[in-house]
C-alpha cells in the first residue's frame, strides 16, 4: 500500500566517525553533546538544532557545513536509486530493517498509519532544517505487519548473500555517554532496479506502514510538499520497545497518598509486571497495582502508561498543563532506572515510576483504531524504541 523507490542522496564515507544518535536524543549540556560538539566532520553540526555551530563551523550556516563536507568527501553523492539493508546488533539485542523512500499520503488514506498526535513546535524545527539543507537526516521508523516471517526471511537471505558495503560500530566512548555505543551496523546497498531491489518492492508495496518513531518528521513532509519520505522499515517481530519512564515533581507527596491506592512496599525499584507501577522515593519503593477496568474495545485505556495518568496523577495533583513542562515531569528510558533514582535522590526530583512497556501487538492496535476512528492515539511518551537508529548512513535528497 505504499509505493516505495530507491533513495538517491548522500552517503556517509566513513559511517563510523560521521554518524551521530538522532537529535532528540542528544539532550543539551550532556555528555554526549560535549563529545558530538568535538566532532565537526559529522552529521552532529547539521543536526544541531539552534543556531551557533561550534569550533571551525561557527558562524557558518548549515547549508555552508554541508557543502563543505561534500567538497572534502566526507559525503559521497549517490545518484543511483537504492535501498539500504541494515543489519544491527548490540549487547542483548538484534535488529534487521531497510531504509527506503516511501510515497507521502494522508493518514485518511490508511498507507501510512499513525499512533500519536504531533506537535506544531516540533515539527516547526525539522521543516527549516530540511529547507536549508534539502535533505532528510533522520528516517521515519516504520513497521509492517509480517505474520509469515516473509519480509524479514527476505532481509536476511539479502544480508547472507551479499557483501556488506559498510561495516562499523558506533563509538561513543562508552554506553553512559550513549547507548548506542558499541552497537554494531552492517549495511548492505541493494539497486532498486536489481533482483534484490525487485523482491523488496514487492514485499513492502503491498503492505501499509506504521509509524513507530519519527511522527514529527513525517507530518513535517507535508509542510515541505514532500512527495517521498526517508523511511527505515522493520518487520515488527524486529522491534524492541522499553518502557519510557518518569520522574515527577508533584505537588503533593507520595507517601501522603498512597493509602488512596493498591500500594505495597519492595526492596528494589525495577521494571514492573504489567499493570503495576514502581515507585521509587526517598521514603521508600513501593509497587502500585493498577485497575483493570476499562470497556473492552478501550485500546489505549488498556496500557499501563493510560493507567498511570488516570488512576495516579490526579492523586499527585498532576494536571495536564504540568504534564509538558521539564520543571514537573521528565522521560527516561527502561536502561535508565539508575539515573532515576539518582536524580530523586539529588532532590531534583520527588519520585521515579517505572511502568512496564507496551507491546508492539498494543501499538499495532492502537494504530489501527486510530486510522479506523481518526481520534485514537496513545498518551505521549508512551513508547521508547531500542535501540535508536544513527543518523548519517544516508541522508536522502529532497
Amino acid at each position: 500500500m505504499v509505493r516505495i523507490q530507491g533513495i538517491t542522496g548522500l552517503v556517509a564515507a566513513d559511517p563510523g566517525t560521521f554518524v551521530s544518535p538522532p537529535y532528540d536524543v542528544i539532550q543539551p549540556g550532556s555528555e554526549v553533546e560535549d563529545l558530538l560538539s568535538q566532532r565537526l566532520n559529522s552529521a552532529y553540526p547539521l543536526i544541531r538544532l539552534n543556531e551557533n555551530l561550534p569550533g571551525i563551523w561557527e558562524g557558518t550556516d548549515r547549508r555552508g557545513v554541508l557543502d563543505s563536507l561534500v567538497t572534502t568527501g566526507v559525503l559521497k553523492e549517490d545518484e543511483t536509486p537504492s535501498y539500504y539493508v541494515l543489519e544491527q546488533e548490540w549487547d542483548g539485542g538484534k535488529r534487521i530493517g531497510v531504509l527506503v523512500s516511501g510515497e507521502v499520503t494522508d493518514y485518511d488514506k490508511g498507507q501510512v498509519i499513525r499512533h500519536e498526535k504531533t506537535f506544531d513546535d516540533k515539527v516547526e524545527g525539522r521543516v527549516d532544517l530540511r529547507k536549508e539543507l534539502e535533505l532528510q537526516m533522520g528516517p521515519v521508523w516504520c513497521l509492517v505487519r509480517d505474520g509469515q516471517n516473509d519480509f524479514e526471511k527476505l532481509l536476511g537471505e539479502i544480508v547472507r548473500e551479499n557483501t556488506p558495503d559498510a561495516d562499523f560500530t558506533c563509538d561513543f566512548e562508552s554506553a553512559v555517554v550513549s547507548e548506542m555505543h558499541g552497537m554494531r551496523n552492517r549495511v548492505f546497498r541493494i539497486p532498486a532496479s536489481s533482483d534484490y531491489g525487485r523482491q523488496l518492492a514487492a514485499k513492502l508495496n503491498p503492505r501499509p506502514f506504521y509509524i513507530a518513531d519519527g511522527h514529527h518528521r513525517y507530518h513535517a513532509c507535508f509542510s515541505t510538499g514532500q512527495k517521498q519520505f526517508f523511511a527505515y522499515v522493520c518487520p515488527e517481530q524486529s522491534a524492541q520497545i522499553l518502557a519510557y519512564n518518569r520522574v515527577i515533581n508533584p505537588s503533593r507527596v507520595f507517601e501522603e497518598i498512597k493509602c488512596k491506592l493498591d500500594t505495597s512496599q519492595v526492596d528494589q525499584f525495577k521494571t514492573p509486571e504489567k499493570g503495576h507501577f514502581s515507585i521509587y522515593t526517598k521514603g521508600g519503593i513501593y509497587v502500585v497495582r493498577a485497575s483493570d477496568f476499562c470497556a473492552a474495545d478501550d485500546v489505549v485505556g488498556k496500557l499501563d502508561v493510560t493507567k498511570l495518568e488516570r488512576q495516579v496523577y490526579p492523586h499527585l495533583g498532576l494536571v495536564p498543563d504540568m504534564i509538558s513542562l521539564r520543571a514537573y515531569l521528565d522521560y527516561y528510558p527502561e536502561t535508565a532506572l539508575d539515573r532515576m533514582k539518582g536524580l530523586v535522590d539529588s532532590g531534583a526530583y520527588k519520585m521515579a515510576v517505572a511502568l512496564h512497556p507496551v507491546s508492539v501487538r498494543e501499538l499495532l492496535d492502537v494504530a489501527y483504531k486510530g486510522f479506523m476512528d481518526g481520534v485514537t492515539v496513545m498518551p505521549e511518551k508512551s513508547t521508547y524504541f531500542y535501540q535508536k537508529l544513527p543518523t548519517g548512513i544516508v541522508m536522502m535528497r529532497i
